[in-house]
């Protein structure tokens, strides 16, 4: 699996009234930034991507109860090609608990590693890409 972005992002499920005291505290306590934020509709939530001292978070804020295989995601991977690894994980037999599936701002799918927990696979677009070098995203030394 060739990764796009080195750490993982840590999935982190709020309430949307606990959201903005969150977010606060990421950017504050552990000098923070939102590397962007964008509305997925059909789990009817915000996912803003954090970057800060002690780590990447996912924080997806919603109020509506999520399926089984999106609330026990643990950790989001950013990889170049959501298509090679599930087929490198189809061919070691590992459950795929959902398809490659269009977000706005690329792809996502996601792979059961162990009975009910999840990771998430992101593949961003190319002008995602772009917008994120433009505002000086760190891609941890894996750009090449």
């Amino acid at each position: 699996m060739k990764l796009l972005v080195k750490e993982p992002f840590v999935r982190v499920f709020v309430a949307r009234a606990d959201t903005a005291p969150l977010l606060e505290r990421l950017l504050t306590a552990f000098d923070g930034r939102i590397d962007f934020q964008f509305d997925h509709a059909p789990s009817e939530s915000t996912v803003y991507a954090v970057t800060c001292r002690i780590g990447r978070f996912s924080v997806t804020s919603t109020d509506r109860e999520q399926p089984d295989f999106i609330a026990k995601t643990r950790g989001v991977y950013i990889v170049e090609s959501i298509d090679e690894v599930l087929a490198d994980a189809r061919k070691h037999g590992i459950a795929i608990g959902q398809d490659k599936t269009p977000v706005p701002i690329g792809f996502q799918a996601r792979l059961e590693i162990a009975d009910g927990n999840f990771l998430e696979l992101a593949e961003w677009t190319d002008e995602h890409i772009a917008e994120l070098r433009a505002d000086g995203f760190s891609f941890a030394g894996v750009e090449g």
